[in-house]
C-alpha cells in the first residue's frame, strides 16, 4: 500500500513541475558592431522544437541585417527552416573562424542573401535524416 501511495505522490509532483522551455536548443542574441551594423548571433544545437519566431522577432525588433552562428549543428530540418527564414527576411550571413558553424548549421548559413565565411569556418560532413523528421 505504501509503495502505491509513493508512486502516486511521485507522479503528482512530476505533473506539476514546469516543462522544457519552448526554445529548446537555439538561443538568439542581438548585437551591434562599433560602426553600427545590427546582427543576431544564433548559438546552440538545432532542435526540432526550436521556435524560430523568436529569431524573427529579434531580427525585426533590432533591425538586424546580418546573422552569425556559434553552433555544432543538430536537426537538419530545423537548420534548413532557419536558412529559408533568413533568406525570406533578406539578411546576410557572416561566419568567422573564431566560432563554430558545423554540420546542420551550414544549411542555415546558406540562407544568407550575401554570405561571407572565413576559410575553414564552416564544418560540413555527410548528413542523414533520423526519426525526428515528421
Amino acid at each position: 500500500m505504501f509503495r502505491f501511495f509513493s508512486i502516486r505522490v511521485l507522479l503528482f509532483v512530476a505533473s506539476i513541475l514546469p516543462g522544457a522551455p519552448a526554445h529548446a536548443g537555439l538561443q538568439f542574441q542581438a548585437g551591434q558592431t562599433d560602426w553600427g551594423l545590427h546582427y543576431i548571433t544564433v548559438s546552440g544545437d538545432f532542435a526540432y522544437q526550436d521556435d524560430l519566431s523568436l529569431f524573427e522577432n529579434q531580427v525585426r525588433s533590432n533591425t538586424a541585417t546580418a546573422v552569425t552562428f556559434s553552433s555544432p549543428g543538430g536537426n537538419i530540418q530545423k537548420a534548413m527552416e532557419l536558412g529559408r527564414l533568413i533568406r525570406r527576411l533578406g539578411i546576410n550571413t557572416i561566419q568567422f573562424r573564431a566560432v563554430e558553424c558545423a554540420s546542420a548549421c551550414s544549411l542555415a548559413f546558406l540562407g544568407g542573401v550575401i554570405r561571407y565565411a572565413d576559410p575553414g569556418s564552416i564544418g560540413v560532413h555527410k548528413s542523414s535524416f533520423q526519426g525526428d523528421v515528421p
